[in-house]
């Protein structure tokens, strides 16, 4: 039940823009658990893989959709095993990059 409710959150918030606040506090602070378990060794300074916050992550998705940011991270990633997380632990990620990112939350 818990992922139908983040699965409703995540499509009502389709029509928002991501600065307008489309994740909760909650959901962010859960995304960075799994982004500290599952990503940070790679996604850091010294990691090998892109930093994803700052300029590079905005370029990189400048005119993407958040339904295709949480679609390519959740068919990429983790790399050494796409698509093994949860549909809410990605969710969860894209709510803590915005968050990272300094888009607010807001639902």
């Amino acid at each position: 039940m818990t992922v139908w409710a983040v699965h409703i959150h995540f499509v009502s918030a389709q029509d928002k823009t991501a600065d307008q606040g489309v994740y909760t506090s909650a959901q962010a602070a859960r995304g960075a658990g799994v982004f500290e378990a599952h990503c940070v060794s790679c996604h850091r300074e010294t990691g090998g893989a892109p930093v994803l916050a700052g300029a590079r992550f905005t370029k990189a998705f400048a005119d993407a959709t958040l339904l295709s940011v949480f679609t390519t991270i959740q068919t990429t990633m983790p790399r050494n095993a796409p698509g093994t997380l949860s549909e809410m632990e990605y969710v969860d990620v894209v709510a803590h990059l915005l968050r990272l990112n300094g888009f607010g939350d807001g639902m």
